[in-house]
């Protein structure tokens, strides 16, 4: 899904709706220029649009902190995705039991033979 910014008129609202202090409701710093940014609530990636609703002025503090977990739950949900849809990933090991290799306990490696 495409990222979408919000729209100048929703930043402005949504600014004058903080009052001027981070939206956080751990937080309440107060926003200096350059030193903040409008945030998705639910991020695109999730189903979140670019409404006022979903909109939040966050201090850099915060907003750092709140990317990192949205990228941690983005990657969870692609990865349940895929499980889903039976798309594995495939082995970073040459000898998994998918590749065409497979290594003897002496550590030797040799080319699979296929069954059958």
């Amino acid at each position: 899904m495409n990222r979408s910014e919000f729209p100048a008129k929703i930043k402005i609202t949504a600014f004058h709706r903080a009052k001027g202090y981070c939206e956080n409701a751990l937080c309440q710093a107060k926003l200096w220029t350059g030193k903040f940014a409008y945030d998705h609530v639910v991020p695109c990636e999730l189903g979140g649009d670019a409404s006022l609703a979903n909109c939040q002025v966050l201090c850099d503090g915060c907003h750092k902190v709140k990317t990192r977990n949205d990228q941690a739950n983005i990657g969870k949900a692609r990865r349940r995705e895929r499980k889903h849809l039976g798309i594995k990933k495939r082995s970073r090991f040459a000898c998994a039991r998918s590749g065409p290799f497979k290594q003897k306990i002496g550590g030797g490696v040799v080319r699979r033979v296929p069954a059958g």
